[in-house]
């Protein structure tokens, strides 16, 4: 919140390669971190950038059987 880092526990419902759906743990509203992590502190102030969920997806390395 305000840029401001929060620890919580999520709970993966389905997980596939660069992809999770998360079951619980984190409301549509908020942001979440999905690198740089280990380097940082439970309150930890940071700066950081939204990208498109779209764009983001198109980029991804994705295969099908």
């Amino acid at each position: 919140k305000n840029g401001v880092l929060h620890e919580r526990e999520i709970e993966v419902a389905e997980e596939a390669p660069h992809i999770f759906i998360l079951k619980s743990g984190i409301r549509a509203d908020e942001m979440y971190l999905i690198e740089g992590q280990n380097k940082l502190s439970r309150g930890e102030k940071i700066k950081f950038k939204v990208l498109d969920p779209q764009t983001v997806i198109l980029n991804l390395d994705l295969y099908a059987n």
